[in-house]
């Protein structure tokens, strides 16, 4: 390991990982319980991870990639996309289940 992450940044890491898991666990529980969806949790564990790892890549990655992550965690915030995935009878459910 370079070791290029000093000890705050090391912290930080490990909060978006458990923050990560977290959420990844939840969605996964909104999904295979009918009506259990949640959007205000959802879109506030995507905040509070996009702060996260944008703090994490403060000093270590370009403007231009910064902008990415944020795209992506936009894209991933979006109102429209997460009630689609979530409806029930949603076209989306089908594809996501086979890829766990």
């Amino acid at each position: 390991m370079h070791k290029q992450f000093n000890a705050e940044e090391r912290q930080l890491a490990n909060k978006f990982q458990r923050q990560f898991q977290t959420t990844a666990l939840t969605i996964i529980s909104f999904y295979e319980v009918d009506f259990t969806y949640d959007h205000d949790f959802i879109l506030k564990s995507l905040a509070d991870m996009q702060a996260t790892i944008l703090a994490l890549i403060e000093r270590h990655l370009t403007d231009k990639t910064k902008a990415r992550v944020e795209h992506v965690f936009g894209f991933f915030a979006r109102e429209q996309f997460l009630d689609a995935v979530f409806a029930s009878g949603s076209s989306h459910r089908a594809p996501a289940r086979e890829s766990y």
